[in-house]
């Protein structure tokens, strides 16, 4: 395909067959390849008629090549001792300055000769200084932590809350897991998860994984068909399970880095099947033996309450109630707006997608918008906290907003015959109040720290572009914070999806696309 290519963009002819998302690879004079990931195309024709300068403009970023690296050299894979070193090492940093007994991490005497062994292993690294004692008590092993030590456990807390890493390396370690314990191919070769939390796999930077992550982990794999195996009424992936062909040849060929697989078999991350589609366990599942027998006499009960908060599948355009309130005047959400408006604007099915903005948005506001618009998606902007969301007075004076609590808040969501599917609270802190909200809706999205304006504007904008695309929840939040990334913005990390535990985002689609 012929192209002129500059420092931002690729220069094609009008009937280019290219869409956001695609690789393209580019052949430089001195030999080597570059790729490019698209993120944006604009079909650009004359209003004249005239079709000599009609051309198509692609937005791209340049893709950094990836090393293969075997399983052992992954960054974030530890052996048990250096798990078990980490742990004291971030113990210590959680401390106040002082020497410390470790009797809160290494179980009595017993272990006594096990604690000597780290804290001299950490103190020949310069990371603590041991004070041990003669005797074979656990009591005579004390350390204190030092600068570089300090330094060094706030760096490893920080890895260890990379929420999007920790998903990443746990979906590979769960696929290498199930291929070096040969459950492959078959269900009689099928394994339970018991063993992979005694696997050095089973942490990331030394923090093991919890049972939740390795559940959205495997239902992950289940998802992309990496693995198969029985599912449990409480479980969104696979209890027991084993891997398919794909999944072999993730490991084989890639190493069971499955994003690099992804990348390299250029598969969509999300399904991509049309029409709107729930995930619902059905009531005569297969359950493993153990202590998990008890789930199948509540599936019943737990898919009918499920179902009766997603509304029924409907051929009708997606409303979203969109409050924006900055009664002091600092926030840039009118600017968010406009972005959002224009990102829908721009997508497939933009008709399909309605956005009713209620701009300086008052408690009634939103009341009235679930009343009247009966919104599938409610959307805030605005101050925010753990508990409280902060809607304008409706004064002509700029100032302190009205103070809702959370409790408040979710109880007007939940008051309405129809509670909408999907509330954003693109807010500071707002992740506190998405427990609370998943009594009123099976989805929620919020911030699990402070956010900029230039981050929470990326991230709305993206994501309902996204939707009106026909993606999924999970599909339009993944490809949200990947733009945030991608942009080079620092919060990338802060928005937080949740659900109800039998409700899966990744099948919930918010458009219906027409058949």
């Amino acid at each position: 395909m012929k192209a002129v290519v500059d420092s931002e963009k690729i220069f094609l002819p009008v009937d280019a067959d290219i869409e956001e998302g695609d690789h393209v690879e580019q052949r430089l004079p001195n030999g080597k390849t570059r790729t490019m990931l698209i993120t944006k195309v604009d079909v650009l024709q004359s209003p004249s008629g005239s079709a000599v300068l009609d051309h198509t403009e692609a937005a791209y970023t340049t893709v950094t090549a990836q090393p293969k690296r075997t399983t052992d050299q992954r960054d974030w894979a530890m052996s048990h001792e250096q798990s078990r070193q980490t742990r004291l090492l971030t113990w210590l940093a959680e401390q106040d300055d002082g020497i410390f007994e470790l009797g809160a991490l290494y179980s009595g005497d017993e272990e006594a000769a096990l604690a000597r062994r780290d804290v001299k292993a950490l103190g020949e690294l310069g990371l603590v200084r041991p004070v041990t004692g003669g005797g074979p008590s656990l009591a005579t092993v004390q350390a204190s932590i030092t600068p570089a030590g300090r330094a060094r456990a706030d760096e490893l807390t920080a890895r260890q809350r990379d929420r999007s890493g920790r998903q990443w390396a746990c979906r590979s370690a769960l696929l290498s897991w199930l291929y070096d314990v040969d459950a492959v191919e078959t269900m009689e070769r099928s394994k339970t998860w018991d063993g992979f939390f005694t696997d050095t796999r089973a942490t990331y930077f030394g923090d093991q994984f919890s049972g939740q992550e390795v559940d959205r982990a495997a239902a992950w794999l289940y998802r992309h068909k990496l693995i198969d195996g029985v599912i449990g009424a409480e479980a969104d992936g696979p209890i027991q399970s084993y891997a398919l062909d794909e999944g072999v040849r993730c490991v084989e060929r890639f190493d069971a880095d499955v994003r690099r697989y992804l990348d390299a078999m250029e598969h969509a991350p999300l399904p991509t099947q049309g029409g709107p589609t729930y995930n619902v366990q059905a009531t005569n599942v297969q359950l493993a033996t153990g202590d998990r027998s008890h789930q199948a006499m509540t599936a019943g009960d737990k898919i009918t309450a499920a179902m009766s908060r997603l509304r029924p599948p409907q051929a009708e355009p997606l409303r979203i109630l969109y409050l924006t309130a900055a009664s002091r005047g600092n926030l840039r959400v009118d600017e968010e707006m406009r972005r959002v408006k224009a990102g829908v604007q721009a997508a497939t099915h933009r008709d399909l997608v309605q956005i009713e903005h209620k701009t300086a948005a008052t408690s009634l506001d939103l009341l009235d918008g679930l009343t009247r618009f009966k919104p599938h998606v409610v959307h805030f902007s605005g101050h925010a906290d753990e508990t409280v969301l902060e809607f304008d007075t409706g004064s002509d004076k700029a100032g302190p907003g009205q103070r809702v609590s959370a409790e408040a808040f979710a109880r007007a969501i939940s008051a309405v015959d129809a509670p909408p599917t999907l509330v954003v609270l693109n807010a500071c802190k707002s992740e506190a109040q998405l427990a609370g909200l998943l009594d009123a809706v099976p989805l929620a999205i919020g911030m699990s720290d402070n956010i900029g304006d230039p981050d929470a504007t990326a991230f709305a904008a993206r994501f309902y572009a996204t939707v009106a695309e026909g993606q999924s929840v999970e599909g339009a939040y993944g490809v949200a914070k990947m733009h945030m990334e991608f942009s080079g913005l620092p919060h990338a990390d802060l928005p937080i999806l949740v659900n109800d535990p039998a409700v899966n985002p990744a099948n919930v689609m918010l458009v219906i696309r027409p058949q």
